[in-house]
């Protein structure tokens, strides 16, 4: 019992949002890790200390175990939904966040109280990307880089293919994934 609580501990603390994932797919997906952890009785911000000072804040200085049972079940769905907004791209939700930390520093509780809240709001969100993460990785940035020596070749064939040196290659012509794979066959023989 104890493994399958860790396991199923570390898919929901691995889980992320892919890329091209929709945000109703990626709800699902958490939802389904969810309910796994409802299952093995595995829960998230049940503190019995912290659910009696809210209701004390709510005038309520004897709750019930039914009230602070209701509470703590609330207490808990809030959390799964602000750690779901977590676990959604950063790159095309980064700024909705961003925004609702700023709100956080100015005492506004702007979390949505229900993961089926948070997937409408991010769906539905309109703001446009946070540039800090689109400026480093975007489907223009794509990871390849191209680097030039500086030298120019005079000649009257135009059609004369010039010789490359890739960085990670030790015969010029040869592309990177071949260099990756001619230094793997160097390195068994």
């Amino acid at each position: 019992m104890r493994h399958n609580k860790a396991t199923t501990l570390m898919n929901l603390m691995n889980l992320h949002q892919e890329k091209f994932q929709s945000i109703q797919d990626f709800r699902d997906q958490y939802l389904a890790i969810k309910k796994v952890c409802d299952v093995l009785d595995l829960r998230i911000g049940r503190c019995e200390n912290d659910t009696r000072e809210m209701l004390k804040k709510k005038n309520v200085t004897n709750p019930t175990d039914a009230q602070l049972s209701k509470q703590m079940d609330k207490i808990e769905e809030e959390i799964h939904a602000i750690i779901f907004m977590y676990k959604t791209d950063r790159h095309k939700y980064g700024n909705i966040l961003d925004q609702m930390e700023n709100d956080v520093l100015q005492k506004k509780d702007p979390y949505p109280k229900t993961i089926s809240e948070a997937s409408t709001l991010m769906e539905g969100w309109k703001g446009r990307s946070n540039n800090q993460y689109n400026n480093k990785y975007n489907e223009e940035n794509d990871g390849i880089a191209f680097a030039t020596d500086g030298k120019e070749e005079k000649t009257g064939n135009k059609n004369k293919k010039k010789e490359i040196t890739v960085s990670n290659a030790e015969k010029k012509g040869t592309i990177q994934t071949n260099a990756r794979k001619n230094s793997l066959t160097t390195e068994k023989q």
